[in-house]
């Protein structure tokens, strides 16, 4: 994929990276823009986790391309600064001691089944020393869009990592299903979940 994911190193990076780009793919391939539907992507390298969330635009704003209305330019704007928490995305559990160090907001176009990238921007808080970092994009132009948004969080134990809550699910009425896949040191999961079940469990 395109960006770089700096806490991944080494030989490790190569391999945690290309398990990452995989189920991204996936969620761009034609017909993969699903309204309701949502990808969600965790890798855990060393003492961090890298998170990808990937969702049609109208499951969280509820409409797709440019806005076009006051309204709707208010509710992308409100958008982009609360998916600045990644805890509205995903709440790892309590005991692996994880804080978010960055955030990536994005948009992408899929228009007619192909992809179409917008301008993109990133800003990392690890970078800075002050919190968590964000980036932003503009809004697709047209036609279907996906947003993306990526975190990564530094954990300080990261060996008591044993569940995912996938806080979407509840953060986003439009969001009723995610697929979810976990690539960690020990164990890679899939998992399809939804609002009646918002845990992935590692172990």
């Amino acid at each position: 994929m395109a960006r770089s994911h700096r806490s991944l190193r080494g030989g490790g990076a190569v391999l945690a990276a290309a398990l990452l780009a995989a189920p991204l793919a996936a969620a761009h391939a034609p017909g993969a823009h699903v309204h309701g539907e949502a990808v969600l992507t965790v890798v855990a390298d060393g003492g961090e986790l890298t998170v990808e969330f990937v969702s049609p635009l109208v499951n969280l704003v509820g409409f797709e391309g440019e806005a076009r209305t006051a309204q709707q330019t208010q509710a992308l704007a409100a958008l982009k600064t609360r998916l600045k928490d990644a805890a509205l995305i995903l709440r790892p559990a309590s005991a692996a001691g994880c804080r978010q160090t960055s955030a990536e907001i994005g948009a992408k176009a899929v228009a007619d089944g192909h992809d179409h990238a917008h301008d993109h921007a990133h800003d990392h808080a690890h970078d800075h020393g002050h919190g968590a970092g964000h980036g932003e994009t503009s809004a697709a132009t047209g036609g279907h869009s996906d947003l993306l948004a990526t975190y990564v969080l530094s954990c300080s134990q990261i060996g008591r990592l044993t569940t995912l809550d996938v806080a979407a699910l509840r953060t986003f009425a439009g969001v009723t299903t995610v697929r979810v896949s976990y690539v960690g040191e020990k164990s890679q999961l899939a998992r399809k979940l939804t609002s009646r079940n918002t845990v992935l469990r590692l172990n």
